[in-house]
């Protein structure tokens, strides 16, 4: 590591070394929330991922509710002594060797999964915007446990890689999807936004089957057109 460190600063000596926390992704919990301007949060919900994509350093491709009152009092506590108000999310791994709690990072943008919490009433943006237009506050119901929310491209591409290191079979993938599922992008009444993943999901797939073919014509066609300048 040090060598290593050596050479990248002889290049940039910015650079910051950071511990990798050990741990499944099924580790990483994470709150939302929205604090008021006296860092006071109106209302909480936590879960945690199953899966990401890329492995064990991407974004959710598969989550789920779940209520952890430790990350509950740890994000109040961080926001509290940082004097933030607004939308936030932290996220925290669980360390596999000491079941500490680490931050790995705390946000003040919508988490790509946060319609998890709106799936059931949990609308924290709503929660944000009614004190900018001097609505009332909404009422926020207690989460549901166990619901999950799945990206149906990432998550199967996720599935597919656990699957080829040995760390993931079939059934395992078909038992993670029991209960209830919402998936993130397709809804009954507004499935433009899926047919419009598909289709981008295809077509770039088809571009990457065929680019070889294209590579091997182009270098072809180069080579004959430099043999008739010749």
């Amino acid at each position: 590591m040090l060598r290593t460190y050596q050479a990248a600063a002889a290049v940039q000596p910015l650079l910051v070394v950071q511990e990798v926390i050990e741990g499944p992704d099924s580790a990483l919990h994470f709150s939302l929330t929205y604090a008021d301007r006296g860092g006071e949060c109106l209302t909480m919900f936590t879960g945690r991922k199953l899966r990401q994509h890329v492995l064990r350093y991407g974004i959710s491709c598969l989550a789920e509710s779940r209520w952890y009152p430790e990350v509950d009092e740890m994000t109040r506590e961080i926001l509290r002594k940082i004097g933030y108000s607004g939308y936030a999310s932290i996220e925290f791994k669980q360390d596999a060797r000491s079941g500490r709690f680490y931050v790995m990072e705390v946000t003040g943008r919508t988490w790509y999964p946060h319609a998890l919490s709106e799936i059931y009433g949990v609308n924290i943006p709503w929660l944000a915007w009614a004190p900018l237009t001097g609505e009332p506050l909404p009422d926020m119901p207690a989460q549901r446990e166990g619901v999950k929310w799945p990206d149906e491209i990432n998550d199967l591409r996720s599935a597919w890689q656990y699957h080829r290191e040995g760390a993931q079979g079939c059934r395992e993938w078909i038992d993670s999807y029991r209960g209830e599922v919402h998936l993130a992008h397709y809804r009954r009444g507004d499935t433009a936004p899926f047919y419009a993943l598909a289709r981008t999901y295809l077509v770039n797939r088809v571009k990457d089957a065929l680019y070889p073919a294209y590579r091997l014509i182009k270098r072809a066609r180069g080579a004959a057109l430099n043999g008739g300048a010749k």
